[in-house]
């Protein structure tokens, strides 16, 4: 169980949102269901099909707690938008707990709460505009309300305030906002009801991008990706700033870790339609509508081998010290439009991707889960050591992106030992990376950077 003296408020990923849309259908609120391949699927009202793992084409993230009985977290809050409608996501990850209803409700004036149902100062969940209930037997853990954009005032203000009730099948009442979050506030009334402050024009987000860099048809003999997932670890962070005439996209890039005896080249690319400029210095070249971002042209040069220890090719792979990496930032200013990549499971504004450089013909390996490239970006595992026999003759992606400041497995560490939901493309968990690294000692330590320079 968690608290509050735990728990911080935290942006959230972009993609992670797309992955936890749940629901049941109400006059005011729409429907998930699952078609035959078990992946969630959205039904609006007209019926038209729209998929949650591309729900991040979106334009706003944030999360925030959601408390139960005051003191203790039971979930968490999810809002996000697009040029519709607005998202806001109930969560109960409390163990055993699950939605009885929900009432949530919006409202402008942080003085006089005239648009928001209260007596006294106190909030009347009861007749808040969107409501849902279950049944016991539903143990509904996940709940998305959608509004209209223009129901929400999305296009006349720059933020929104978010009244989000629940009552939990514990018989707790919950409310959605504190967590030590700035944009969480108290009703003016007697009782502890709260609610939180939705800003939409920027969004900020982190990401780690981690490869093996042997894709399919190089795969011969001895040599095997040994799923280390290492052999190229890049740190990212992504900010996207919008306004009525443009949208600002503020990228950095951090080359952190390299475990491959092959060179490489990191690029982005980017859908952008019209015109833009560029701040960074480095050539974008344009193809139908994408900008391709060369980012690190060499990452040999870039992150250079550490030359100790018993894996010398490598870099930040074995060895702890304050080793050299190479942080490249970005600013991209869109006069035209902004787009997603929607093909694969989590919607993305970039897609990155890795040259390899080192054999003929070279080969790019982009990220799976934003491409939905089966043949291109996975590889077939071939157990040569014995260390993963459930995995033999599965397919695997070669470059994996992970919401967070991830930690590697070391060198020749296999990444089922620290991660043990880590799985091949069929029976995938989009989720796998939660909990952090199950052994600690399996993962490269990167506390030592927090006495180094450049982070």
């Amino acid at each position: 169980m968690n608290t509050l003296n735990n728990i911080k408020w935290s942006v959230l990923p972009v993609f992670v949102f797309a992955l936890l849309f749940a629901g049941c259908t109400d006059p005011n609120m729409d429907d998930f269901s699952k078609n035959a391949n078990n992946k969630l699927f959205f039904h609006s009202l007209e019926n038209e099909a729209f998929s949650p793992y591309n729900a991040a084409v979106l334009d706003g993230c944030f999360e925030t707690c959601l408390i139960a009985g005051q003191h203790t977290v039971a979930g968490n809050m999810q809002v996000m938008h697009d040029k519709e409608y607005l998202y806001v996501t109930y969560n109960v990850t409390q163990e055993g707990v699950y939605l009885k209803e929900v009432h949530l409700d919006l409202f402008n004036d942080d003085n006089d709460f005239t648009d928001v149902p209260h007596k006294n100062g106190n909030p009347i969940p009861g007749k808040f505009e969107y409501k849902m209930e279950w049944e016991d037997g539903d143990m509904q853990t996940s709940h998305t309300v959608k509004i209209n954009r223009s129901d929400a005032g999305l296009d006349e203000i720059d933020c929104i305030n978010i009244a989000a009730h629940a009552a939990l099948s514990n018989g707790e009442t919950a409310w959605g906002g504190v967590c030590e979050d700035p944009q969480s506030f108290d009703f003016p009334g007697k009782n502890w009801a709260t609610y939180f402050k939705y800003c939409f024009p920027v969004c900020t987000v982190d990401f780690t991008y981690a490869w093996e860099d042997i894709n399919r048809d190089n795969q011969n003999g001895n040599l095997r990706n040994d799923a280390d997932f290492n052999d190229l670890v890049i740190q990212a962070n992504q900010e996207i700033i919008k306004n009525a005439e443009s949208s600002t996209l503020k990228l950095k890039f951090t080359a952190i870790a390299r475990g491959a005896n092959y060179n490489h080249a990191f690029k982005v690319n980017i859908p952008i339609t019209g015109d833009y400029s560029l701040d960074g210095g480095n050539t974008i070249q344009n193809a139908s509508g994408t900008l391709t971002l060369m980012v690190f042209n060499n990452t040999k040069a870039d992150i250079p081998a550490n030359n100790q220890g018993r894996y010398e090719f490598g870099a930040n792979t074995w060895d702890v010290n304050c080793l050299e990496t190479n942080t490249k930032e970005f600013e991209i200013i869109v006069y035209g439009e902004l787009g997603k990549y929607t093909n694969g499971l989590r919607a993305s504004v970039l897609d990155p991707f890795i040259t390899v450089k080192s054999v003929r013909p070279n080969y790019d390996l982009h990220i799976w889960e934003i491409t939905g490239n089966d043949s291109d970006d996975t590889f077939q595992f071939i157990d040569l050591k014995g260390v993963y026999p459930e995995g033999e003759g599965k397919h695997f992606p070669n470059g994996i992106i992970i919401p967070e400041d991830w930690q590697w497995p070391v060198e020749t560490q296999n990444i089922w030992g620290p991660y043990n939901s880590f799985s091949d493309i069929d029976s995938w968990d989009t989720n796998w990376y939660l909990g952090g690294a199950s052994d600690t000692d399996l993962v490269f330590d990167k506390t030592i950077y927090d006495e180094c320079d450049y982070r």
